[in-house]
C-alpha cells in the first residue's frame, strides 16, 4: 500500500471513528520525517486532531488518548492485512506533555544532583518513562530506574553512587 493509501485510510478510519463518538475534529495526517533508517523505512505517520472540547478524547494524564490511538490502529488493521504505523495527539497534547516531562526530569535530576538524595516520580506510562530515562541520561551523577508493576511503575531518580534509599 502506497504512503497516500495509507494516510487516506487513517484519515478516513479517524473521522468515521469521532463522528460515531459525537465528536467533529480537524484531522491533519503528516509524514514524520526521520535520519533513522529504521523510522524511515516504516514511514510512520502522525494524526493530529483539533478540536474546541478536547478534555474527553486526551483525559487525565492522556490516558484516553492512549486509547483512541489504540482503538484507531484496530480498526485501521481490520481494514488492511498490512501494519500502518502512526501516532494519535489531539490539539498538540502529546508533544506538549513531552516538553513538561523533559523540564521535570531536569528539574528533578538537578534536586537530586544537589540534595544527593533519590526521589521517586508519579506513576507514568512506559512512553513517559522512556522520556525521563533518556533526558537523565544526559546528566552526570544521576541514574534512574523504573519500579512497581503496570499501571503502578515509576522512576527513581537517584544520584549514581547511592544504592536504594528515596525520598517520596
Amino acid at each position: 500500500m502506497q504512503l497516500e493509501e495509507k494516510k487516506k485510510l487513517i484519515e478516513e478510519t479517524t473521522r468515521e471513528l469521532l463522528g460515531k463518538m459525537g465528536f467533529q475534529a480537524t484531522i491533519y495526517i503528516a509524514t514524520n520525517v526521520s535520519t533513522s533508517k529504521k523510522e524511515s523505512t516504516e514511514d510512520p505517520i502522525s494524526v493530529e486532531l483539533q478540536l474546541t472540547d478536547s478534555k474527553y478524547l486526551i483525559g487525565k494524564y492522556g490516558i484516553n488518548l492512549s486509547a483512541l490511538q489504540h482503538i484507531l490502529r484496530i480498526l485501521v488493521r481490520n481494514k488492511t492485512s498490512e501494519r500502518i504505523n502512526f501516532n494519535v495527539d489531539v490539539n498538540n497534547y502529546r508533544e506538549e506533555q513531552k516538553q513538561t516531562l523533559i523540564n521535570l526530569a531536569v528539574e528533578m535530576g538537578e534536586k537530586v544532583q544537589k540534595e544527593k538524595k533519590s526521589l521517586m516520580l508519579r506513576a507514568m506510562n512506559a512512553y513517559e518513562r522512556r522520556i525521563v530515562h533518556v533526558e537523565l541520561a544526559k546528566m552526570e551523577d544521576v541514574s534512574t530506574e523504573s519500579i512497581g508493576e503496570g499501571e503502578d511503575r515509576k522512576v527513581i531518580i537517584k544520584p549514581a553512587s547511592v544504592s536504594d534509599e528515596f525520598d517520596l
